[in-house]
Order: structure tokens, then C-alpha cells, then sequence
């Protein structure tokens, strides 16, 4: 039985980049913003405004602990079916 390599924290990769966007607010003359840039697995790839924000948002996606709550649900559907 293989194992799945998508929810492993080392497959993801956070870089500053710098992007050029057109608002509204500013007459939709093109501004460069940096925002930083989230790439994983299978051509993943998400912006972010913070660093603080792509690093919870890896840190959700990995997050493979099973809670009481999560047990419950299971064990329901179980006794459903």
C-alpha cells in the first residue's frame, strides 16, 4: 500500500513575488503589490497578502489529525449504512 505524498508539509513552497494588478481604486493604473506565492503538488498555486496567512493555509491543508469530533461523524456514517 503506497502512501500519499500530497499532504506532506515539505511539498509546499512559499516565495515573495511581486505582481502587477489594475484596481479600480487607483483609475486601473497598473500597480506592482507583493504578495506571496504558494506552490504544491499536482500544479498547485494560491497568492496570499502575508506570510503569516500561506503558512496557516499549508498548515490547514496538511493537518491530518483525527479529533473526537471527526471520530463521531465516522463511526454515524458507519452505523447508517
Amino acid at each position: 500500500m503506497s502512501k500519499s505524498k500530497v499532504n506532506v508539509k515539505s511539498n509546499y513552497d512559499i516565495k515573495k513575488v511581486k505582481r502587477v494588478m489594475r484596481m479600480k481604486s487607483e483609475s486601473f493604473e497598473p500597480t506592482t503589490f507583493e504578495v506571496f506565492k504558494v506552490t504544491g503538488p499536482n500544479k498547485f498555486k494560491k497568492y496570499f497578502v502575508s506570510r503569516k496567512d500561506a503558512k496557516l493555509y499549508i498548515d490547514t491543508m496538511t493537518d491530518t489529525k483525527m479529533t473526537l469530533g471527526i471520530v463521531k461523524n465516522i463511526m454515524n456514517e458507519i452505523k447508517m449504512k
